[in-house]
């Protein structure tokens, strides 16, 4: 018999919010972020702070997020909807509201799990990724524009306020939070996509203790030093090319031999006995056939030099392997596996 569905409990409506709630109004920043209820579900706004709602220069600034955002639609990325007037809060942006909280927030108190790791990272360089496949670059990435969902620790990536695109014509000065700024952008440089991959190198550093080498190729002091696009970096990151291993075996098995050889070649050079002795030895086992055949005489054979010992202190014989050039090959053997 099939059982019939429905709640636990009693169904009751909650009371409606009575006008926008204030979620945050930032202390040195232009916005504020408000939350209200559109029919049955919560959705942001995000508006200008009272001082600044009459100045166009900030109302560039709020125009230009929104042509940023709602272009976008990623899931990893925070939807922008709308932009509307609001008779208590003037010009906003309508967003989705995101149950959840700052990577600055999630993870004061210690670091995630490898296993979250990895998703937080492949779920950002994923967003990022999508960006800048639309043209589109954050330049304010940092992990409290990163939030993390209650449920399911999913990555929505927030806050387009200072983003660029190719097509944009207004307000292209460099721009950034000054703690999370990649090094060219300080030095008045534009940003472009490897600004945005220095600062999701920069966020996952502080996120995870390992990936060391990857890790350092993204935040390089040089753009032309970095991944190429998010592509390669999440690459390297997560699936680490399997010509690694093979390579890696090799190093160690040549550090191996290396060290049999070295303990085991000997010290000294065994000494070659004269070849005169030799030749008289022969001689004498030879029957007396000098009355049959006359013997020719022979021309003395030049004596051999045996080689000369070497000293405990002397390099070692070529072939062999100093302890500097074992240490050296399980050196490179250990970056591989960083």
């Amino acid at each position: 018999m099939e059982q019939e569905s429905g709640f636990i409990v009693e169904p009751q409506l909650d009371c409606p919010l009575d006008g926008p709630q204030l979620l945050h109004r930032s202390e040195k920043g232009y916005c504020e972020i408000w939350r209200v209820m559109k029919f049955s579900q919560f959705v942001v706004l995000k508006a200008l702070k009272e001082e600044y709602r009459e100045d166009p220069v900030y109302q560039a600034l709020l125009r230009k997020e929104f042509d940023m955002g709602y272009s976008l639609s990623h899931p990893s990325i925070c939807r922008t909807w709308h932009f509307r007037r609001h008779p208590q809060l003037g010009d906003c942006i309508e967003m989705e509201w995101i149950d959840g909280e700052s990577l600055e927030e999630r993870f004061q108190g210690g670091k995630p799990e490898e296993e979250l790791f990895r998703k937080i990272a492949a779920e950002l360089c994923d967003a990022v990724s999508y960006m800048h496949s639309r043209q589109i670059i954050h330049r304010d990435l940092k992990p409290s524009n990163v939030l993390i969902t209650h449920n399911g620790d999913n990555v929505k990536l927030i806050d387009f306020g200072l983003a660029d695109s190719d097509d944009s014509a207004i307000l292209k000065m460099p721009a950034g939070t000054k703690q999370h700024i990649a090094p060219e952008v300080l030095s008045g440089k534009p940003a472009d996509v490897q600004t945005d991959i220095w600062g999701v190198g920069h966020i996952l550093t502080t996120l995870n203790d390992g990936h060391r080498q990857v890790l350092r190729k993204a935040t390089a002091l040089r753009p032309e030093d970095r991944y190429p696009n998010m592509g390669a970096f999440k690459e390297a990151l997560l699936n680490p090319p399997a010509r690694r291993w093979p390579y890696a075996v090799a190093v160690i098995a040549a550090a191996l031999i290396g060290v049999g050889i070295w303990l085991l070649w000997p010290k000294e050079m065994p000494q070659a006995e004269p070849l005169e002795t030799k030749t008289e030895e022969v001689r004498t086992e030879l029957p007396d056939t000098t009355a049959l055949v006359p013997i020719q005489p022979r021309k003395a054979v030049p004596e051999r030099k045996a080689p000369q010992k070497t000293s405990p202190s002397s390099e070692p014989a070529q072939g062999t392997a100093s302890g500097e050039d074992v240490y050296e090959l399980f050196k490179k053997a250990t970056e591989v596996f960083e």
